[in-house]
């Protein structure tokens, strides 16, 4: 299995990654046209498709402005980003939770953005979170769309 990778010492797109999470959205203009799809499995086998727009940042916690709540007491209200870059790769950076985020069992560095890939397994909180492998993050052909017709 291959070691996730740290994307390095902070650049200016992770200065901007980091900005936006402290609630300056105005700097990114997602592709609502330019859709990856992030396919994640829990560890009953039960699959997870989320489509995410190119260019957009997706909240992971358990407050309402979030768009993932991964449902375990340990997950904190802001606790992780994801960003997913006009290339199609995705990222996950914590957000200095106290339960953390792990990468293949290995905690993540608090507002260090690293890429996920597929085979990964994801766990945002403590021990007994859910744990979630990243089955496939592949580009979403514009006739498989969710709510369009094949």
């Amino acid at each position: 299995q291959e070691e996730p990778q740290n994307i390095g010492p902070m650049t200016a797109s992770q200065s901007l990654l980091k900005a936006t999470t402290e609630d300056r959205m105005g700097f990114f203009l997602p592709l609502p046209n330019q859709l990856i799809s992030l396919q994640l499995r829990n560890f009953k086998g039960i699959a997870t498709n989320i489509q995410l727009p190119k260019g957009s940042i997706w909240r992971v916690g358990r407050g309402s402005f979030c768009q993932l709540r991964p449902p375990h007491i340990s997950v904190s209200r802001n606790h992780s980003t994801l960003f997913i870059d006009f290339d199609g790769r995705v990222a996950i950076m914590d957000h200095g939770s106290n339960h953390g985020t792990f990468i293949n069992d290995r905690r993540m560095e608090d507002w260090q953005p690293e890429l996920l890939r597929k085979g990964y397994r994801v766990r945002w909180g403590g021990i007994g979170a859910p744990v979630y492998r990243v089955d496939a993050i592949t580009e979403v052909e514009a006739s498989r769309r969710l709510g369009k017709p094949a």
